[in-house]
């Protein structure tokens, strides 16, 4: 049994403004013209620049995190150390990528251990671990 709250939206058609009411066309009229107005896209721009500053900053939080546990475990260590493995929380996965591509890191090799995806279902807050490796 279907069950339409509003009246069915077909996204493949293009819209037919005689089906529209003069209150519904004179409403979309408005959001269109703010949607492409200055005053509405320097807003966008503005937020899109926050977001970009923020994801900056965490991406560089962690790779100075990274950095100074690879110096204490890696280079003032014996010589016999040559593999070690840092555990990063879940919530640096969306960045962790352009980390590890960084060139900050080209010393060492670093690669992220896969993880089954049906592990993450059932533990989701599972880390993040890495194995960081000298370059020879």
């Amino acid at each position: 049994m279907r069950t339409y709250i509003r009246s069915k939206v077909d996204l493949d058609r293009p819209i037919q403004l005689e089906k529209l009411s003069p209150w519904e066309r004179i409403t979309t009229s408005f959001r269109l013209k703010f949607t492409q107005s200055r005053l509405y896209q320097g807003m966008l721009d503005k937020e899109l620049e926050k977001e970009k500053k923020i994801r900056l900053q965490r991406i560089d939080d962690l790779k100075s995190m990274l950095l100074t546990r690879i110096d204490t475990e890696l280079r003032q260590k014996s010589d016999r150390v040559e593999r070690i493995t840092i555990q990063v929380a879940r919530g640096f996965d969306d960045i962790i990528d352009d980390v590890i591509t960084s060139v900050d890191f080209y010393s060492f090799e670093l690669s992220k251990r896969y993880v089954n995806p049906d592990f993450l279902l059932s533990f989701p807050e599972l880390p993040i671990l890495l194995d960081v490796k000298r370059r020879s």
